[in-house]
């Protein structure tokens, strides 16, 4: 898995010194956080336990819907960790949609209940309040940016002092019907937990 992620970041480090010359240290920087911010969630995931009534039925993927202007292919970069690594939710497979625009997104969550996974991304960051959470038992919500902090969210990363960090809003994961493992309180090089929240994996 070490040699797996090291390969995809190297290739997205060629991707992004292509157009060197026409990046400003602002874009570059912005990559480089969306890598560690897809592997925080991808390693999130792992430890979030659901109800078996509120999965899918047997042989049905969990869907997973990313949202707004992804210029940074948060999504791609996300589903291919997810695909290589072979990972499934409660033995289900993993369906990625893309939504442009939150409203959409939002309705469908709403209306289908096997979309289990929300990512907002920072493009839609200005639109997200905390109303905004789908009333349905099930459902994880990501941001993908410290506007979304204090808005309801499952999870959002945040950057501290140059670092990338994942904030869990453990509340709101039980509130919504989900749990997260005692495993992750083993892990205090990873989360932190502190009122009711844990900071994620910090890079040196």
């Amino acid at each position: 898995m070490i040699l797996l992620f090291g390969f995809f970041f190297s290739c997205v480090s060629v991707w992004s010194s292509a157009d060197q010359s026409l990046m400003l240290p602002l874009v570059k920087s912005k990559s480089q956080m969306v890598n560690l911010e897809v592997t925080h969630l991808y390693h999130a995931l792992k430890w979030v336990k659901w109800r078996e009534d509120d999965l899918p039925p047997a042989g049905k993927p969990v869907k997973l819907l990313i949202v707004g202007k992804d210029d940074f292919r948060f999504g791609e970069r996300l589903s291919f960790v997810i695909a290589e690594s072979e990972t499934r939710i409660a033995g289900h497979g993993i369906q990625f949609l893309n939504f442009e625009k939150l409203d959409d997104a939002l309705r469908f969550t709403q209306k289908d209940s096997s979309v289990m996974i929300l990512v907002c991304l920072d493009s839609v960051a200005g639109e997200w309040t905390a109303d905004f959470f789908p009333k349905r038992r099930g459902l994880v919500v990501f941001g993908q940016s410290d506007k979304f902090r204090k808005q309801g969210m499952t999870f959002c990363s945040c950057l501290k002092h140059n670092r990338v960090k994942l904030s869990v809003n453990v509340r709101r994961a039980n509130a919504s019907g989900v749990s997260l493992s005692t495993e992750l309180l083993k892990h205090k090089r990873i989360f932190h937990i502190e009122n009711a929240q844990a900071f994620g994996p910090e890079e040196n």
